[in-house]
């Protein structure tokens, strides 16, 4: 066998010897890496050259080693990753800053188990320390070492400054997320929540939750915010649209050529109609179709949830459509007509006649399922007006005339019972109107579910009184004065009416929530509306010049159809008109695709 002499080593203890040629490499290598001691100072410390796969380095402390100190030179921010192991001994790791002297990060584990440091660390010099825990004690190691993905780091966020009703980008300037190792491309932003009182475009598309851009988009200057003003446009096309109804910021409408003709669900079932629901939270509109309709209304609207009918190509049957899950639930199916009356929360109302025109009133409970015909033995041809909660308003033919009657969830208790027609016109909670009319006179009351007691609501010199709407002990109510007609508010806590209008002219209640109002004024053949925001302060929502249909009233939320307001088509508008909050917000999500951080935009309205 040849033999081979090895130089002799500069190493105390080392001697010269022979070994085999197949022994000579890995000889030489295991000398080579217990030669280099890595040094105890700052200045004799071993540089470790890293990066982002990891790198061992295997050594031995203890005895009359105290310490082994290695540097490394971070050229960016970065993830440093450090780890000690394979120890026959305890010993301890550190990470020192660029001095030696502050401890960033330490692992004191005890007895033998391996040590470990995960520090996220910006550009610069940092030392990493090995050390026994007893000077007496020798123990080799390995030490791990590389540099891992830095989460984003949200750098600029300031928020911007606007007027309501403009727009403003969001720039590099206002909202800015670093990164170390991924580019601006790949800074991926999430929405998680949307400004209540405007919204967020990116190159003029508007973007919903879930919608997503990168940091790159924020530094062209893609990315902007448009505050609502007094209005907002919903839709936008060549078709006819006509509101049905608002809840909060939520509305519904119908689209088709002959809308005008559609009252309680009767239409032309020639003509094609949609139905469709917009959630405001979201900024997103869902169609309401079933795969059994050929043609569909929205007719009412509560939350997220609304009542819908849908011609299944031989009659007409009713749908709940719920916002949270965006499916729809069909509630009947038989031979006969159904035509939605109201919805309240997951509850449901409808009616249905047949060929002789016998109307039959339905309560539909959404936690149950169950369906209940709404009767009474004075009561011989029904229907459902209003619902509120497990509350029906409901009214029924007596052989003689037509009477008042109440659902509450279990009975029917009669609420009139005389020889005048009394037509039920609304219902919030137990509290209901209606209004009776006898010789072409019109008189408007008010029930209170709470005492049972029953208030005429009329004014001194007033001729003819009509009770329009409802919201908890609120009504809004007109009487004819002087041969014009007026709009008052009556608060059942005070028994008094206010008188909103008082100009000579015609106007007319079409609304209320709470305690604002919205009515129409004629004025040279176009009706204007106009708010009261329950304080005393009416404000105009429509020019003299403008055409506009009233869809709902929701707080100080209106919805109306304006005709042509585009020059070809009618468009549904949404109007905020009181409570204007002076700041608006967004929440986000920003990745790397390998961490995450969250923040919140804000912005300041004045």
């Amino acid at each position: 066998m040849s033999r081979t002499r090895v130089a002799h080593c500069k190493i105390v203890g080392c001697i010269s010897r022979f070994v085999t040629n197949r022994f000579k490499a890995s000889v030489w290598r295991s000398i080579f890496i217990m030669a280099k001691d890595p040094g105890n100072t700052l200045k004799s410390a071993f540089r470790l050259r890293i990066g982002d796969k990891p790198r061992n380095f295997s050594n031995q402390i203890g005895g009359s080693d105290k310490r082994d100190l290695f540097r490394i030179v971070l050229e960016r921010r970065s993830s440093l990753n450090l780890a000690l192991t394979r120890l026959k001994a305890n010993a301890n790791l550190a990470l020192l800053d660029s001095r030696g002297k502050k401890v960033i990060a330490q692992s004191r584990r005890a007895g033998r188990q391996s040590e470990s440091i995960v520090a996220s660390l910006t550009a610069g010099t940092y030392y990493i320390q090995v050390t026994p825990s007893s000077g007496r004690i020798k123990t080799r190691y390995r030490l791990t070492a590389f540099t891992g993905n830095t989460i984003p780091t949200l750098s600029l966020n300031t928020g911007l400054s606007l007027n309501r009703g403009s727009s403003i980008t969001i720039g590099a300037n206002a909202l800015k997320v670093s990164d170390a190792e991924q580019s601006p491309n790949e800074i991926i932003y999430t929405l998680t929540s949307l400004p209540q009182i405007g919204s967020l475009q990116l190159n003029g598309v508007m973007l919903g939750v879930g919608s997503q851009f990168t940091q790159s988009d924020i530094d062209a200057n893609r990315l902007s915010y448009t505050s609502f003003g007094l209005r907002t446009q919903i839709t936008n096309n060549a078709v006819n649209e006509l509101s049905e109804g608002v809840d909060g910021v939520n509305i519904i409408w119908n689209q088709g050529n002959n809308l005008g003709q559609i009252f309680n669900g009767f239409f032309d079932r020639s003509q094609i109609t949609k139905a469709f629901f917009y959630n405001g939270s979201t900024r997103t509109t869902t169609p309401l179709k079933s795969p059994n309709t050929v043609s569909e209304i929205v007719l009412g609207i509560s939350g997220s949830n609304a009542v819908w009918n849908g011609i299944d190509g031989s009659d007409i049957e009713v749908f709940l459509y719920n916002g949270t899950t965006g499916l729809s639930t069909q509630l009947t199916n038989n031979t006969v007509d159904d035509i939605a009356a109201g919805i309240s929360g997951s509850n449901v109302i409808w009616n249905n006649f047949d060929q002789n025109f016998v109307f039959r009133a339905f309560f539909y409970n959404g936690t149950t399922g169950q369906v209940t015909q709404l009767l009474h033995p004075n009561s011989i041809n029904n229907q459902a007006i209003a619902i509120s909660g497990s509350n029906v308003l409901w009214s029924g033919f007596d052989g003689n005339d037509l009477e008042v009657f109440l659902y509450n969830g279990t009975t029917s208790i009669q609420l009139t019972n005389n020889n005048v027609d009394d037509i039920p016109e609304g219902i919030f909670g137990s509290n209901v109107i209606w209004n009776s009319t006898e010789n072409n006179v019109n008189k408007a009351f008010f029930y209170n579910g709470s005492t049972g007691q029953v208030t005429q609501l009329t004014t001194p010199g007033s001729t003819q009184q009509a009770a329009v709407g409802i919201s908890g002990d609120n009504v809004v109510w007109s009487a004819q004065i002087n041969g014009t007609s007026e709009v008052f508010l009556y608060n059942a806590l005070t028994g008094r009416s206010t008188r909103l209008t008082n100009n000579g002219v015609n106007d007319v209640p079409f609304g209320i929530s709470d305690t604002n109002v919205v009515w129409g004024t004629e004025q040279a053949g176009v009706t204007r509306l106009f708010f009261y925001d329950g304080e005393g302060t009416v404000t105009p929502i429509t020019d003299p010049n403008t055409r506009a249909a009233f869809g709902g009233i929701s707080g100080s939320r209106v919805a109306l159809t304006i005709s042509q307001s585009d020059g070809t088509d009618p468009e549904i508008y949404f109007y905020n008109l009181k409570n204007f909050a002076p700041t608006d917000s967004f929440n986000f999500t920003v990745t790397d695709q390998q961490g995450s951080i969250e923040g919140t935009f804000q912005f300041t309205i004045s």
